[in-house]
């Protein structure tokens, strides 16, 4: 299967240490097909729900996992506070991200703006 990342588990940040120890295949770059929200607080994550203009397509780095090491990545992630959801690519290929499953409206949210039409963390 294929796994989408946006954030600390890009391949310049340390914790793409996860991916190299479950031996995963790097893939490539991309951009997701669909809209979505980069948001950060105390760590990025991505959303649906957001005004439409902070809305653009986010860079990801493509993985090719084995389903049976999706439960590291889950616990990574910490399936409390994301969900898994199936997204396209640019090139319309389906990958899992991890998305946020819902704002805490007591937290401050900041949201990056795109850059002409692109996200990136």
């Amino acid at each position: 299967m294929r796994l989408f990342v946006y954030g600390t588990l890009k391949s310049r940040y340390k914790n793409n240490a996860l991916l190299v120890k479950l031996k995963v295949r790097y893939c490539g770059k991309s951009t997701t097909r669909g809209r979505f929200c980069l948001g950060f607080h105390l760590y990025p994550y991505l959303t649906e729900r957001c005004p439409p203009y902070l809305k653009g397509r986010v860079v990801i780095e493509c993985y090719s996992i084995r389903r049976d090491k999706i439960a590291a990545i889950d616990r990574y992630e910490d399936m409390r506070i994301y969900r898994q959801e199936t997204v396209k690519d640019s090139s319309n290929k389906k990958g899992v991200v991890y998305m946020m499953r819902k704002r805490n409206p007591t937290k401050p949210i900041k949201f990056k703006k795109p850059i002409r039409g692109k996200l990136c963390f």
